[in-house]
């Protein structure tokens, strides 16, 4: 994985392709456009939503670049989750994604954990749209299946994110942790 590895964020991390470095021996992760190519060979957990998601039916699959640390009950520093939620009906697929940053990075809401919104390229390989520790201004979850008369939900990701064990939500991904 291709990622930029530093003690302050800066947004000239976004594409540069540096070398790879050990993860485990920093203390933030800085994810880049290249760290999430190839996530479609990651854990993949799909699911069809067939009953009210923030008002949209469709297919939502999670995918994890890695498991959680067992010893203790978070994921490691540099793993990757990402999100593709395609409405009933239609061929257009909406990519969120979680990067385990780590250090102090979004102190107030899901500790460590910054969010992505990615775009596919014509070959099929994600771009960064925006990142953060919440959306861009006009974003908002509700919007991910493309449903328009959605209730409104909290717009910030760590409305919900905040709240989940380590960041994360939904069965599948909490299930990976052992049993305190």
């Amino acid at each position: 994985m291709l990622a930029c590895l530093v003690a302050w964020p800066t947004s000239a991390c976004l594409d540069n392709k540096l070398d790879t470095e050990d993860v485990a021996s920093k203390t933030e992760f800085i994810a880049n456009t290249s760290s999430f190519a190839g996530y479609a060979d990651w854990m993949a957990f799909e699911h069809d939503v067939t009953s009210d998601h923030d008002g949209a039916l469709g297919t939502t699959t999670v995918y994890a670049s890695e498991l959680p640390d067992d010893t203790t009950q978070k994921f490691p520093l540099g793993t990757l989750l990402l999100k593709t939620m395609q409405a009933a009906g239609s061929d257009e697929i909406t990519i969120h994604a979680m990067s385990k940053r780590g250090g102090t990075f979004n102190p107030r809401g899901a500790l460590g954990w910054e969010y992505f919104e990615l775009q596919l390229n014509k070959q099929g390989t994600p771009y960064i749209l925006w990142r953060g520790d919440r959306p861009p201004t006009g974003e908002q979850y509700k919007a991910l299946l493309g449903a328009d008369t959605a209730p409104t939900v909290e717009s910030d990701c760590n409305g919900c994110h905040g709240a989940g064990k380590d960041g994360v939500l939904g069965d599948d991904l909490t299930a990976l942790f052992s049993s305190p």
